[in-house]
């Protein structure tokens, strides 16, 4: 039902779409809301990926006239190489995440979405844009641990938000993750496209579709983790690896493992965790802690986003 709420009035035009929105402006207190028509016009392309194309659309009609927004197209029918068996890609589990985690008790930690709407060919998120870009774009050079800690601090209330609410991200990486405002951070989550609600279970038992080098052993192809419970039964812990592997590039400047073979030997043969990239940054004790804690071989070893919350690592911040 709230899905269907958020859907908009649209009528696709020449170059542009028109909404229809209903509006108090310039009446009076008892007056009933009037329709006005919202035409927006598309600028171009922000980024693709394999689950949609993101454009940058410019308000045409007063009263917001000239402001921008972020509309990620979805074709349907479209299929994606990372999903098992090349089936279509399900736009429904992504609309109900993002209007979902857009209500205002969430939205300090999600991309909000404006609505959605859809036509034969594609489904349209609108959503905030967000001028900073993402995470990916500010990586380059090491990053203080005093910002890498609070820019933590906050994906892990967004997991908590998450998690606590049946639902695992699933390609959680810097490019997901986009930046309002640096000195002091705030960033977002956002690309629900892979995202996973579990249902009275606490392991998901699809193929964990994401990114590699933020993927958990867990759910990389053909790696099986020290817990038994392999390729196509993962928890909500692959999130919690991807949030170590952040942290861990945004402090080193490189990642933890640069190539499968590393993970297997980090994972099979129970081998070290490459702590000594974080100690040649000055990372501190705790801030190792937190990051080898969050990338625990075994994903029963690792937090919950609960118990990473609590963490002394992050409790510094405060």
């Amino acid at each position: 039902d709230l899905v269907r709420d958020w859907k908009l009035q649209t009528r696709f035009c020449s170059g542009s779409v028109e909404h229809v929105r209903y509006s108090s402006q310039g009446l009076g207190p008892n007056q009933r809301p009037q329709p006005t028509v919202e035409a927006w016009n598309r600028q171009r392309e922000l980024g693709s990926g394999t689950f949609g194309t993101v454009w940058l659309e410019e308000c045409l009609s007063d009263p917001a006239r000239g402001q921008l927004r972020a509309v990620k197209e979805i074709r349907k029918g479209s299929s994606s190489p990372l999903v098992p068996g090349g089936a279509a890609v399900d736009y429904e589990r992504e609309l109900e995440a993002v209007v979902k985690f857009s209500q205002d008790t969430y939205v300090r930690c999600f991309v909000r979405s404006l609505g959605w709407f859809e036509n034969d060919s594609a489904v349209y998120i609108a959503m905030e844009y967000i001028e900073r870009g993402d995470l990916q774009g500010c990586l380059t050079h090491p990053f203080p641990e005093k910002d890498t800690c609070a820019i933590a601090s906050q994906l892990v209330e967004g997991l908590q938000f998450m998690h606590n609410n049946g639902s695992a991200h699933r390609d959680l990486k810097p490019a997901n993750i986009l930046v309002l405002s640096k000195r002091p951070w705030w960033v977002k989550i956002s690309d629900f496209g892979v995202s996973k609600r579990i249902e009275g279970s606490t392991a998901l038992r699809t193929m964990q579709l994401g990114t590699w080098g933020y993927i958990a052993p867990e759910g990389d192809d053909g790696e099986d983790d020290d817990d038994g419970e392999g390729v196509n039964k993962y928890t909500l812990a692959v999130d919690i690896w991807a949030l170590g592997e952040i942290a861990f590039r945004m402090i080193a400047y490189a990642p933890s493992f640069s190539e499968p073979r590393q993970v297997s030997r980090y994972v099979v043969r129970n081998g070290p965790f490459p702590t000594a990239k974080l100690v040649a940054r000055g990372a501190s004790k705790s801030c190792q802690e937190f990051i080898q804690w969050t990338m625990a071989a075994g994903a029963s070893r690792r937090p919950t986003a609960d118990q990473a919350a609590a963490h002394v690592w992050l409790q510094s911040l405060e």
